[in-house]
């Protein structure tokens, strides 16, 4: 049998769990965080990036790097901007810079735009190129 909660009560629980020995506050696990995300500001329902509305899930994801419970740190996120935000992120980390797929710094020499306004990185183009041209000179047996 279910009991319904006043909000005043509910209140004092969440309160009162603070208290108590298990409440790690800032040093709570990954999945601890994003379970009390979940818990307090509900489940994912768009991409604030994209705009878009008809993915199968959404994520709750953490802006900032220091996984605080602020709601300003986190947004909600498709699964296709949350991987191209994490790969964006976790590149940084490594390169601490502007960086290609594969590490390139881009620079204003290395660096051109294509005709759909992204970075291209001229190393890896030319990379790709040599590869394109060994492989269609191959014969077909």
């Amino acid at each position: 049998m279910s009991r319904i909660l006043s909000e005043l009560h509910k209140q004092r629980l969440s309160i009162s769990s603070r208290n108590r020995g298990a409440w790690k506050g800032e040093n709570a696990s990954y999945e601890a965080i994003h379970m009390w995300v979940r818990k307090h500001w509900g489940k994912a329902n768009h991409c604030e990036v994209c705009s878009g509305e008809n993915a199968r899930r959404y994520d709750w994801c953490n802006w900032g790097k220091e996984y605080k419970r602020v709601r300003g740190d986190w947004g909600q996120l498709c699964p296709s901007c949350h991987k191209k935000y994490d790969i964006a992120l976790i590149r940084e980390r490594i390169y601490g810079a502007d960086a290609c797929v594969n590490g390139h710094i881009r620079t204003a020499n290395n660096t051109s735009i294509n005709n759909r306004g992204h970075k291209v990185c001229k190393i890896c183009g030319a990379a790709h190129q040599r590869r394109w041209k060994l492989g269609k000179n191959k014969a077909v047996h």
